[in-house]
């Protein structure tokens, strides 16, 4: 089973959109525009997903693998994921979120 894309956040009633990108552009924007927020998407059983929310924008941005651009990345640690985002981006606290995955 494919983990889907986690829900993207609701902002005035509103939904921004989902937009993927690999760990060097949004290192480069982290370190451009600065970061809002860091997530990590906890979509299933030891499986979660990485965003990152940039400064002056309004996409949720999230690390894809270099080989597979159009979908994110999956963790199965989250230990993993949290250092990876602290590496990207060095933001104290990283929220997670609880989804439930799609059947």
């Amino acid at each position: 089973m494919t983990p889907s894309l986690p829900p993207s956040q609701e902002k005035g009633g509103k939904k921004t959109p989902v937009v993927c990108a690999g760990q060097m552009v949004i290192r480069t924007l982290a370190q451009a525009s600065g970061v809002d927020a860091v997530s990590i998407w906890v979509i299933g059983n030891k499986t979660y997903h990485l965003s990152f929310r940039i400064k002056n924008q309004e996409q949720e941005w999230y690390l894809t693998t270099a080989r597979n651009k159009k979908k994110p990345r999956t963790f199965s640690n989250m230990g993993a994921a949290a250092h990876l985002a602290h590496r990207i981006s060095h933001v104290p606290i990283i929220n997670v979120y609880m989804t439930q995955p799609r059947r």
